[in-house]
């Protein structure tokens, strides 16, 4: 709780006479970083969107919540939407999900990425108006989405870099996951971030190949931090180590 912090409103779906679930939330955390929490596997079958008269998008798709505040924060959504597509990218690259491309499903043509307005248009979900009530204040629609997420599997930009919020470090862009085997620069920041934070790497150190030492730490800080602890670092646990090493920049 000191981590996630309180929902003032107390509209939050920890409770017993909530009958609804999902894989992950995209909002704020009590420091005001904002940031995505898992709350159950990715291939667990979540029960977010409901069903329409055609079936239900709980079969078959990853889902996530973007906390909402008073919807005319545009820096708060500026940094929720490109969190939730960072946490995007990282499920397609996962899974080998194309960002714009569709499935089959229940007779129907579906984009593999889609919001509960979109699915309650197909009949595949209940009738809900997000993300489209918030979206389309700042001029963003799901082609947007798709659009962004699949700049940042190629590598690009999709959305202005920003700061991490209650610290002075830039925020590093992760252009892909990183996990044993991989080698480069990015993967020697990776180190260097660990070893800043107090992970050991043994005599290796930041070399910039990620191997056993390398893989044992990360799955030490994740689960020191209650994260998966796949030994990968895709956008969460990237998030909270460039937040932990902010942290112990300061002073």
């Amino acid at each position: 709780m000191s981590l996630l912090g309180s929902n003032s409103l107390h509209n939050d779906w920890n409770h017993i006479s909530i009958e609804a679930g999902l894989n992950a939330w995209v909002g704020k955390l009590a420091d005001g970083s904002v940031t995505s929490v898992q709350t159950m596997p990715w291939d667990y079958k979540p029960w977010g969107c409901g069903s329409g008269s055609r079936g239900s998008c709980n079969n078959g798709w990853i889902q996530f919540e973007i906390c909402e505040d008073t919807l005319v924060d545009g820096s708060y959504f500026t940094k929720v939407y490109q969190e939730a597509c960072e946490l995007t990218a990282y499920l397609c690259k996962l899974y080998n999900i194309n960002p714009k491309g569709t499935v089959n499903f229940n007779g129907m043509t579906v984009p593999t990425i889609l919001c509960h307005a979109d699915s309650a248009a197909l009949g595949l979900g209940s009738n809900h108006a997000d993300v489209m009530h918030w979206f389309t204040k700042y001029g963003k629609t799901m082609d947007n989405v798709r659009d962004d997420v699949a700049k940042l599997l190629s590598g690009g930009a999709s959305t202005p870099s920003l700061s991490q919020s209650g610290g002075n470090m830039s925020k590093p862009q992760l252009s892909r996951i990183l996990r044993r085997g991989c080698e480069g620069e990015d993967v020697k920041l990776l180190q260097e971030y660990l070893i800043k934070v107090g992970c050991d790497l043994g005599k290796w150190g930041a070399d910039g190949d990620f191997g056993g030492a390398t893989e044992d730490a990360v799955i030490s800080f994740q689960q020191l931090h209650k994260l998966e602890d796949d030994g990968e670092v895709g956008p969460i646990t990237w998030d909270v180590l460039l937040r932990c090493v902010d942290e112990a920049s300061v002073p």
